[in-house]
């Protein structure tokens, strides 16, 4: 077994290039699962452009072409022999690791209680926090830091 975690942003361009030239990869995966047609543009922007730390720009990056090493993915690569969540026993695709997985729902109930003692913010963590989809906040960087979180644990 090879270790995933230590893939090269290189690396991680030469994945996408297999998957055929489609630049709007990413877009068609999301769009499908959210039954909804984004601002792509903005959304790019906020996550890669205007986003200063590179590790978190990174991560971005993964999150939106569907390249993070949740268990779906390393099954889909080859990388273990079973794509579902130890915790759940349902496949483990992003969305699920990230929001919809049982062992996350402790976590998320601390950070909106935080956000809303801090920001006076009622917040309800979706998909579309993760993707950046809705108008720029200060919550940003917060929601951006608390999923690569989640992300260094389930690596």
């Amino acid at each position: 077994i090879r270790v995933v975690y230590d893939i090269s942003t290189k690396q991680f361009y030469k994945l996408l290039s297999l998957n055929g030239s489609d630049d709007n990869r990413c877009c068609t995966y999301w769009e499908e699962r959210i039954d909804s047609s984004l601002q792509w543009t903005k959304i790019f922007k906020r996550n890669l452009r205007h986003c200063k730390e590179n590790k978190l720009k990174e991560f971005n990056f993964k999150v939106m072409y569907n390249l993070l090493p949740v268990r779906k993915n390393l099954y889909k690569w080859n990388f273990i022999t079973d794509g579902k969540c130890q915790h759940c026993d349902i496949e483990e695709d992003t969305l699920h690791a990230f929001i919809e997985c049982d062992l996350n729902k402790q976590f998320f109930s601390y950070l909106t209680t935080i956000i809303k003692l801090t920001y006076d913010v009622d917040c309800k963590i979706s998909i579309m926090h993760l993707l950046k989809t809705h108008k720029e906040t200060e919550l940003d960087m917060l929601l951006s830091i608390a999923f690569w979180c989640i992300y260094r644990y389930i690596v």
